[in-house]
């Protein structure tokens, strides 16, 4: 795992009371859990332009391409003095090498994407961009940016990660001497998934990377940085990873028995199907791709097999993942009780990642400010099951706890009949 690198974000998403009316937004997976490994450089446009706490509200208003920053009440227009504190504070970041920033959505200086514009009319239309959040993309149009809101919608989420981290990487890049050693090491690393979001651009890239040594290493750097930001923006499909899975195949045909062919092609019709995960283990004890894929003896191969994305960045996102309300299903009518810690009675669903039961624990856990405590009843009288059983599931079991060990969360196994087991520890 890389050490913690620089994000820029809107100071209210850390719990700080510098918005309008004194309060805050603090997003808790942003500081429990993203927080873990990024370091964030807090900004907030309005207090650091010299506007006090608590103060007017502002609004946009006018040329949605040129808005005005205007007073709600007083009408009184700070377009000015804010744009000549965005531009004096963009120059400053410059030295804090951001792989990011999360702008706090809606707000009319940070907003970076549909923000309320109003009128001659006074009428509003979600059009515009925060004064901060343009100057901000403009001075620094390759880093990556979201908002609080966009960051729910899980594929986004996803995405914005991956873009951060590839960013640290590449910045850990830069800082080596730039040669083509150094850049096609980089490339190498990383074409796998720069193909599971683009084909075209991994076509692309290749390309460029085996002609390099036609035009100069800094334009060479530049080109390959351009196209490496514009690929991570499109989105992975199911499509795009079976056709990588597959390329990689390609690297164990020398090794792989016909029969093995035949389990991963298996395996990948599984994941197609979504039956399983791209990571990880199902419930059933099947094995998601990658989970074959990763205990691969070439080095080579296991440097490009997404294993700094899915090893890592990926866990980022599968911690704290959205829950569409239709997956909540209460069972009794029951108030919750107080106690020293959220209870999850974890039974089917034997994985710490890509579990949505787990993770609303998670968010239950962080909502109340207790510790989560999960809680596993493992019987000796499964039906039909044998040594064979028992060993891979306790072997799945193992990688679990440790999964969330690295998480903070204790996991227990008492022997006996489940419901009484998880009743035990909730009564």
């Amino acid at each position: 795992m890389e050490n913690n690198f620089k994000i820029g974000i809107s100071s209210c998403l850390l719990g700080n009371e510098v918005r309008w009316n004194s309060g805050h937004k603090l997003d808790k997976y942003l500081t429990h859990t993203l927080g873990q490994f990024v370091e964030y450089v807090a900004v907030c446009p309005e207090v650091e332009a010299g506007f006090g706490v608590p103060r007017e509200s502002f609004r946009l208003v006018g040329d949605p391409d040129t808005p005005r920053l205007v007073t709600f009440k007083s009408k009184t227009d700070h377009t000015d003095r804010m744009l000549a504190w965005a531009q004096k504070r963009v120059r400053e970041l410059e030295k804090e090498e951001l792989c990011g920033f999360i702008f706090k959505s809606d707000s009319p200086s940070s907003g970076m994407i549909r923000v309320k514009v109003y009128n001659e009319k006074g009428m509003p239309h979600k059009i515009g961009i925060g004064i901060f959040a343009r100057a901000f993309m403009e001075h620094f149009p390759l880093v990556p940016v979201e908002d609080d809101g966009r960051l729910n919608d899980p594929l986004i989420r996803e995405n914005f990660i991956l873009q951060i981290f590839t960013m640290k990487r590449w910045r850990d890049n830069l800082a080596r001497k730039p040669n083509m050693g150094n850049l096609v090491d980089f490339h190498t690393r990383n074409k796998l998934l720069i193909m599971s979001h683009s084909p075209k651009h991994y076509r692309l890239m290749g390309k460029l990377v085996a002609d390099g040594k036609k035009m100069a290493i800094k334009e060479l750097y530049q080109q390959y940085q351009l196209q490496l930001m514009d690929a991570l923006k499109l989105k992975t499909t199911i499509k795009k990873h079976i056709n990588v899975l597959q390329h990689v195949m390609g690297y164990f045909k020398k090794q792989l028995t016909g029969d093995e062919k035949q389990e991963l092609l298996e395996v990948f019709d599984h994941y197609r199907s979504e039956l399983v995960p791209l990571i990880g283990r199902h419930p059933a004890g099947r094995t998601g791709p990658h989970h074959r894929f990763a205990n691969a003896h070439d080095p080579g191969i296991r440097q490009r097999l997404f294993r700094d994305f899915y090893a890592g960045d990926c866990l980022v996102f599968y911690t704290g993942m959205s829950i569409h309300p239709t997956r909540l299903k209460s069972l009794n009518e029951a108030d919750a009780r107080k106690g020293d810690y959220v209870l999850y009675w974890m039974q089917q669903s034997q994985r710490a990642v890509y579990n949505h039961a787990l993770e609303f624990a998670i968010q239950q856990a962080n909502k109340l400010d207790r510790m989560l405590l999960v809680v596993f009843g493992l019987m000796d009288d499964y039906p039909e099951a044998n040594p064979r059983h028992y060993t891979f599931m306790l072997e799945g079991l193992k990688e679990t706890r440790a999964a969330l060990a690295s998480r903070g969360i204790k996991m227990i196994l008492n022997l006996g009949h489940p419901p009484e087991v998880a009743l035990s520890f909730g009564s």
